[in-house]
């Protein structure tokens, strides 16, 4: 069996594993939920002092919101996903230059 090898171990990263492949992950509940519900009826409200022209204009200014989040969120997850796996390596370079010093 390879030095440092632990069943546990490989428990805890399968259950990471899982946890970044959920679908959906709620992040900031419950804030999230109250802020959702707080735009929706801030959106309705709006919609109906709005003629036809207008309510397209808003339309597309909350397509926007979304696509802009949609992009910051997908950045933020890779570069936190790289920082995650250089400090794995690190951690295991860091290991194996000391095998000989704990084991």
């Amino acid at each position: 069996m390879p030095s440092g090898f632990n069943i546990r171990n490989i428990f805890r990263r399968c259950a990471m594993i899982e946890r970044l492949m959920q679908e959906d992950p709620r992040y900031g509940e419950p804030e999230y939920s109250q802020r959702s519900a707080e735009i929706v009826r801030a959106t309705r409200a709006l919609c109906e002092t709005l003629d036809a022209e207008e309510k397209q204009h808003l339309t597309r200014l909350e397509n926007a919101y979304q696509l802009r989040e949609a992009a910051a969120i997908r950045s933020a997850f890779q570069e936190g996903f790289c920082v995650a796996v250089q400090l794995a390596l690190d951690v295991l370079e860091h290991s194996r230059q000391n095998e000989g010093i704990c084991h």
